[in-house]
């Protein structure tokens, strides 16, 4: 580049760095609004500066005069003409002369007029030299600016001499330390937004490329989105001292079982992926999944770790302690700072920060929806600050169906899965001498939840072992031996806690003040002490079990007579009330079923809001059905379908597979419904393991409906049968060999079904065989057409190695192939009407013999490729292994007229001579073999074979070897005879080349 490029670079970084300083000042300061480079609305264009009292600032950026000299009027002359037009015109703006050379008396000029208070005095005071300057530019403004004044002019203008470039940036550098973490990126970040501005270059649509300016938001959103975060210098010890305070709160949760703590082994995967460094971690689980007890342990080994590692800095918010509050005051009372994400900015920069943010669930529930945004925003600016981790925790739930969660992208996610049972849970009711094999199939589902655990253990240490069958019978269970049982607390104590979830319910939140609680004080300490209760860190009172809640505020409304309807109608349409509909319809199941289903259907038919009757159609189909639950479902699928469809795709047990089956399929063959019929195809594949032979006797009658088109679920069928399980594939067979007969599609599934069952030894390899050739005709067959006719491709069985194996297992495969082959050849040479006698070509161009003798590479194998290669191992196995089948099948294939089979017994043999030694021979004597196109192959095998011959067979095959091509006698054809005999010739080693056969060396001289 040239000195006058660079010189032109360093005036244009100049200017950036002069803008750069008003940035700063326009962050720092609440004057300032926005900056403008390269403006084209000002005359004074370099850097333009918005106050927020609406008056501007213009400056020209001079880096220096030429050879450093002082600035003169003349040197300023085109500068200064646009700096009296721009104050002219608008009295709002003062302009600023910037440069690294001073500016002389024009800067002597400004000082003096600095000294005095208005134009009279200071026209009074100028010596000689100042007036001739005054003079001139009094000269010049009349020409410009005839109304503005000398003494206005330099008012309203500054002449400011500044540092060195390198200097200049230093003091930004560090200016810039002072107010934002990071600041080194932010630095960056600031300098390249600034040169795009002057250029006018975006960032897709950015403010700053539309509007030609940056605000004072947009700085701010440059900064953040860095990495870096506006925040002025603060104490490390002091931020740690305000994190540990943080993590303290919440922190009281229970996380044993009767004294016992049930290690997790998510915790490691959480630190693993602590470790590698994600920037942000998703913790999710169904409710009572044991989510916040990994969090706290989550906290504890980070504080372990810290301890240790000053390099490591935890930050522990249990956000459920500020679901309720709104503001950043509020949150600051409750000990969460309001400026606790600047402090994990500014302690980032020499410490790795975790911070863990538990239950967000829980502000997704709660009445102010405003705290889940703060928090969820809070994320967002911490994910962009380096060195910072963020873990979280949700109900999976929330994680999937609130937008605000689920839109959301996470670096890693982790699920809480339900406790182990033989690992975990039996051996532990096994120590506590709970009897664990008394407790059923339902029960121990059940209480592989941490949380039902819990309370199961409790119950089951005042008592012994029982079953339940859900989540709200146990609930329930508990309430009635730990509270209605105790004589101290009774129905008292279960109303005042009936009225308290009420409360609860009522404001959406999961704490009520103690004022609430209208039992005596005695009362309330026994709840707290049996756990019933819980006392948060600002005072009020929780339940120390969330299920509680919700069996509470049912078991007031059913005590009052509240009928399911009616409760809903009055619970205000959100989402925190979700969870009680479903317990108050779990509850109304526990009792008389007529009842439950006449209020389920008020409910169902009634004029609710969508959301909540699906929600009520998800609760019922959780529930077993029974035969009088039909009408209500027949009724709900004539007139209601949106409902039905609810209740029909969320049942899911195999209770609900039978019930369809007993009366919903019945009435769609009434009706004739053929959508209901080819939906019920699909659904009832959920149960295809479950049920094996229910699901393929309904497959097998659909398919036999006169009025059902059976060909169009053909491919979706053959779909829902690869998925039974191996143990299943007996009860398939009969629905196979109807899919066989059927019309299918060329990627259909079927293949990996006939597979399966082959493996599986369900059906024969004569249905394989028939699958595989079934398409193919005679004009196929004479017409060289194979490709697409044969179904053994790679995509065909799921596995592409699938018909190798088989064939190398299975004779009856290998004989139905060989003998199919020989047909289709027999085939072919009859269409010249004669049969060959010697050796044909036949398919050899579809065997590994192509591949040999050409130069293509790699390329896609059609079907019959796929055939024979797997015939051709089939075979190499069977005479490696000098099997029965070889020994009777040998002879066929070395002597056959098909040239593929003759090419695999000649390969077979090479590899194997020590066992076909007696064949071998034979072949190396049959003249028309030797003369075929495999000269190559029987070469080979020559050198494999010929040293274990007898010496008689050697002699016989050399013999046999001159005799090649002998009808080659004319002088032409001579060369061809001797080259045909000598590749043989010189396949055999040289020791082994018989002294009466002496021409044998002279043959070789001649090629």
């Amino acid at each position: 580049m040239s000195i006058a490029g660079i010189r032109s670079n360093r005036g244009d970084g100049y200017q950036t760095l002069i803008a750069f300083d008003w940035a700063l000042i326009i962050l720092s300061d609440p004057d300032f609004e926005w900056l403008e480079v390269d403006s084209i609305s000002y005359s004074v264009d370099d850097v333009v500066v918005g106050r927020a009292d609406g008056t501007l600032i213009a400056c020209q950026c001079k880096k220096n005069q030429t050879d450093f000299r002082a600035w003169t009027i003349a040197d300023l002359g085109d500068e200064l003409g646009k700096a009296f037009l721009l104050l002219a015109d608008n009295p709002r703006v003062s302009v600023r002369f910037y440069s690294r050379n001073n500016f002389g008396d024009l800067a002597k000029l400004k000082e003096h007029s600095s000294t005095q208070p208005d134009e009279m005095n200071y026209l009074q005071t100028l010596g000689k030299a100042q007036r001739v300057l005054n003079d001139t530019l009094t000269h010049l403004l009349k020409k410009t600016a005839p109304d503005l004044s000398v003494f206005e002019f330099l008012c309203r203008t500054n002449f400011i001499t500044s540092d060195d470039i390198d200097q200049m940036e230093l003091q930004l550098r560090g200016r810039l330390r002072s107010i934002a973490s990071n600041h080194e990126a932010a630095f960056n970040a600031l300098w390249v937004s600034i040169e795009k501005l002057g250029a006018r270059l975006g960032d897709g649509g950015s403010s700053a490329a539309a509007m030609h300016r940056l605000t004072k938001n947009d700085l701010r959103n440059i900064i953040q989105q860095s990495g870096s975060t506006l925040v002025p210098p603060m104490g490390i010890a002091e931020i740690r001292h305000s994190f540990s305070s943080t993590s303290a709160i919440g922190r009281s949760w229970r996380r044993d079982i009767a004294g016992q703590r049930i290690a997790n082994p998510i915790l490691d995967e959480l630190l693993a992926a602590i470790d590698a460094r994600k920037k942000s971690i998703l913790l999710t689980g169904l409710p009572g999944s044991g989510k916040t007890c990994v969090m706290l342990e989550l906290q504890e080994a980070l504080e372990e770790r810290a301890v240790n590692c000053s390099d490591t800095a935890p930050l522990f918010i249990q956000s459920r302690e500020f679901a309720d509050l709104a503001t950043p005051e509020e949150r600051q009372a409750q000990g969460l700072s309001q400026q606790w994400v600047e402090k994990a900015a500014r302690l980032a920069e020499n410490a790795y920060v975790i911070v863990v943010i538990d239950s967000l669930d829980v502000l997704s529930i709660a009445r102010e929806h405003r705290v889940l945004q703060y928090f969820l925003a809070q994320i967002d600016r911490l994910l962009l600050i380096p060195n910072i981790t963020v873990v979280t925790a949700c109900r999976e739930f929330d994680r999937h169906y609130d937008r605000r969660i689920a839109e959301r992208h996470w670096d890693c996610e982790f699920e809480c899965q339900p406790l182990n049972w033989d690992v975990v849970v039996a051996p532990l009711l096994d120590m506590l001498k709970i009897a664990a094999t008394e407790i059923d199939i339902v029960t121990r589902e059940l209480i592989r939840n941490p949380r039902e655990l819990a309370l199961f253990v409790e119950l089951a240490l005042r008592g012994s072992s029982f079953n339940v069958v859900t989540s709200h019978a146990l609930a329930q269970r508990y309430l009635n031996n730990i509270v209605l049982a105790d004589s101290e607390l009774g129905d008292v104590a279960l109303q005042a806690i009936e009225t308290l979830a009420t409360e609860m319910l009522r404001l959406r939140s999961l704490t009520v003040p103690r004022q609430r609680f209208t039992a005596s004080l005695d009362i309330e300490r026994k709840l707290c002490s049996l756990n019933v209760l819980q006392e948060t860190v600002d005072g009020k009172l929780t339940f120390g079990h969330q299920t509680l809640l919700d069996i509470l505020v049912i078991s007031r409304a059913i005590r009052n007579g509240v009928t399911l309807n009616e409760f809903i109608k009055d619970l205000p349409p959100v989402p925190f009330v979700r969870p009680s509909i479903r317990s108050f319809i779990a509850q109304l199941a526990i009792g008389e079923r007529r009842e439950f289903r006449k209020q389920l259907r008020t409910v169902l038919t009634g004029d609710t809001a969508f959301h909540i009757r699906r929600l009520a159609a998800e609760s019922f189909a959780e529930q077993t059905p029974q035969n009088d639950d039909w009408p209500l479902i027949r009724d709900l699928r004539e007139h209601l379908r949106d409902v039905f469809q609810v209740i029909y795709t969320a049942g899911r047990t195999v209770e609900w597979h039978h019930f369809w089956l007993r009366y919903l399929v019945p009435y769609f063959k009434i009706i004739q419904d053929n959508e209901g019929i080819r939906m019920h195809v699909h659904r009832i594949a959920q149960w295809g393991n479950t049920d094996t032979s229910g699901a393929i006797t309904f497959w097998m009658e659909v398919l036999d409906l006169n009025w059902f088109d059976g060909n169009e679920i053909a491919d979706q069928l053959a779909m829902h049968l690869s998925r039974i399980k191996p143990d299943n594939v007996a009860l398939i067979v009969p629905l196979v060999k109807r899919l066989l007969k059927m019309p299918r599609s060329e990627h259909s599934s079927l293949g990996k079904i006939v597979a399966i069952c082959v493996t599986a030894g369900a059906i024969g390899d004569d249905l394989l065989w028939q699958y595989i050739t079934e398409e193919i005709r005679e004009e196929d067959i004479l017409g060289y057409r194979f490709n697409h006719s044969l179904r053994c491709q790679s995509h065909e069985f799921d596995n592409e190695r699938f018909l190798h194996h088989h064939m190398e297992k299975s004779n009856d495969l290998l004989d139905l192939a060989l003998n199919a082959i020989e047909c289709w050849s027999k085939k072919r040479s009859s269409r010249y009407g004669n049969i060959c006698l010697g050796y044909g070509h036949g398919f050899l161009s579809e065997t590994s013999f192509a591949a040999t003798h050409s130069k293509r590479g790699v390329h896609h194998k059609y079907g019959v490729e796929i055939l024979f290669d797997a015939v051709e191992a089939a075979i190499f196995h069977q005479a490696e292994i000098h099997s029965n089948w070889w020994q009777i099948n040998c002879e066929r294939i070395c002597f056959n007229q098909e040239g593929a089979f003759v090419y695999f017994g000649i390969l077979a043999c090479a590899a194997s001579p020590g066992s076909n030694i007696d064949i071998i021979g034979r072949m190396l004597n049959d003249r028309n073999m030797l003369e075929f196109e495999l000269s190559y192959e029987l070469g080979k095998l020559i050198q494999s074979a010929f040293s274990l011959l007898s010496w008689q067979i050697q002699d016989a095959v050399m013999a046999c070897i001159l005799s090649v091509r002998s009808e080659y006698t004319s002088d032409d054809s001579n060369l061809w005879r001797l080259k045909a005999q000598a590749e043989y010739i010189a396949s055999i080693p040289c020791h082994l080349r018989s002294v009466n056969r002496h021409g044998f060396n002279r043959h070789l001289r001649v090629i």
